[in-house]
């Protein structure tokens, strides 16, 4: 053999060790990754420069020797400038000193070197708390949620905290001024759980932003507003999401001739499925408008509650009228229109119309009804008459409403009757 290829020899021999060293290193690294403590030293036996054993390393040393610790997160950087958490164990360490400006330099580097990844912001949003800047925390935890939306479970309860706590929640400011894609969510579970206050407050926000309110988070609030009896805000935020088109069915009564699809929340129309009815908006003779309210019916045995209407009245004597068209409707009972009062408390019947059953032409009807002076919810529902199953089922047939308006009047036709209970379970 030439002696001239005995190098070349020595150096194919050592470049296949080093390859062999490194893929033994990148496995024990990768078991590392994956929850395995033990695989660091036999990583490091293999490669004591690869970046991760560099990282964990310093990881490991950083309490008891911050100096030696800080030597070997550079040397991690070094060898992988594309890894973010050696910046940000550096700025973590620096922040602890007292040294915020070299910090904070670290952690705005982290984040700009890898934006896409969400345990970067996360990391920096826990950076930036630890600091007391919680409105740079809240940012890094939006782009947290952006990266991954499945994070919410987590860090929603936090922002809940955060929103609860008079002197933090300014801090939501930014994100509401200009929601991100993750704000609906939160604001429908925020609707849920936070306090009123708080709530109106991350409102307020919303408020005031270029960004319209979506119409999901009005009716969140809405209904929200309802539960805890603010009605007369509840129903100022509804009409405040009215197009021009639907202000123009405002009244006491809302849309009462059926003229636009109903959206089933706050104190419009609520038109609910039922097995064995259908519901519709359609035309036919004798409408006022384009549309009528339709219910067409199949053999049903369970009381029928599903179309409804809030009402904020005021206090004092109403009528409700209209006009009703009934086409075979074969029951016992039959249907009629009740005014209940919802809130304060449920307080069974205000008043209710005559039953509709059999067959008839177009035709008026009217009742009235008096609204107690603490009364201020109210609802319109169209249900089952009768208290016994035997009269709630409907064997077939249907009927068509239409030009129904609420108004108040001087005084009762006769004397008020006392609040009667419901003759069946009420709407919820």
């Amino acid at each position: 053999m030439p002696w001239s290829r005995i190098p070349l020899m020595f150096i194919a021999a050592f470049l296949a060790w080093r390859i062999f060293a490194q893929g033994l290193a990148a496995h024990y690294v990768e078991k590392l990754r994956w929850g395995d403590q033990d695989a660091l030293e036999k990583a490091a036996i293999w490669d004591p420069q690869h970046p991760e054993v560099l990282y964990r390393r310093a990881v490991q040393q950083m309490d008891r020797d911050p100096e030696a610790a800080q030597a070997l997160l550079r040397a991690a950087y070094v060898q992988n400038p594309a890894d973010a958490r050696p910046l940000l164990a550096a700025a973590e360490r620096l922040a602890a000193q007292g040294d915020r400006d070299r910090g904070d330099a670290l952690v705005a580097a982290a984040v700009q070197l890898t934006p896409a990844d969400p345990r970067t912001h996360e990391r920096a949003a826990a950076y930036w708390a630890q600091q007391g800047e919680m409105r740079q925390a809240l940012m890094q935890w939006s782009l947290v949620l952006e990266a991954d939306p499945k994070r919410s479970s987590a860090l929603f309860p936090l922002f809940f905290r955060i929103a609860e706590d008079p002197k933090l929640r300014k801090h939501f400011r930014p994100l509401a001024e200009n929601p991100p894609d993750w704000w609906e969510d939160f604001f429908q579970e925020a609707a849920k759980v936070l306090s009123t206050e708080s709530l109106q407050f991350l409102y307020g926000l919303r408020q005031h932003s270029s960004q319209p309110i979506l119409q999901s988070e009005r009716k969140f609030y809405v209904e929200r507003l309802l539960e805890v009896g603010e009605i007369s805000e509840a129903y100022l935020q509804w009409v405040d999401g009215l197009n021009t088109v639907q202000r123009g069915q405002l009244g006491l009564l809302y849309d009462g001739g059926f003229e636009l699809a109903p959206e089933n929340w706050g104190f419009d129309w609520h038109l609910q499925e039922q097995p064995g009815v259908v519901l519709d908006l359609a035309s036919t003779y004798g409408v006022a408008g384009k549309h009528a309210l339709h219910i067409l019916f199949e053999r049903t045995k369970r009381p029928f509650q599903h179309v409804w209407q809030r009402l904020f009245l005021g206090p004092g004597p109403h009528a409700l009228e209209g006009t009703v068209r009934i086409d075979s409707l074969d029951s016992q009972g039959g249907l009629r229109w009740v005014v209940r009062c919802k809130y304060p408390l449920d307080a069974g019947i205000l008043g209710m119309s005559d039953r509709f059953l059999g067959s008839s032409r177009w035709q008026s009807f009217r009742f009235e009804f008096q609204v107690p002076q603490n009364c201020l919810l109210q609802e319109l529902a169209l249900v089952s008459a009768g208290k016994r199953p035997y009269e709630w089922e409907i064997f077939g047939g249907g009927i068509w409403f239409d030009r129904l308006r609420i108004q108040q009047i001087p005084k009762l036709s006769r004397p008020q009757l006392p609040l009667l209970p419901a003759e069946h379970p009420t709407n919820p």
